[in-house]
């Protein structure tokens, strides 16, 4: 395995744990914290990220930059669900 393997998984590993606080206070508040276009885009390039560490072998960070790519699917889904709620609060 290759040592750049270890370096983007951890930077990886890291960059997902910053993520949870996010999903849960979307979830607990019924309000999307996060753009539609920001959770496309970065849960995109992500699985772009995926597919060409796949190329290289680099086979933990392609199986993590899949499950930051799920989390960012999940902030992207909180913004489509959420989206009235949080219009509503500007409007109040």
């Amino acid at each position: 395995m290759l040592w750049q393997d270890y370096v983007f998984s951890g930077a990886t590993i890291a960059f997902s744990y910053a993520l949870i606080p996010q999903i849960i206070k979307g979830f607990r508040e019924k309000k999307a914290n996060i753009t539609t276009q920001t959770a496309t885009i970065t849960s995109g390039g992500l699985i772009i990220c995926a597919a060409t560490a796949s190329t290289m072998d680099l086979y933990l960070t392609t199986a993590l930059y899949s499950v930051a790519s799920g989390l960012w699917g999940t902030l992207f889904y909180q913004s489509i669900k959420y989206k009235n709620n949080s219009l509503e609060d500007k409007l109040n």
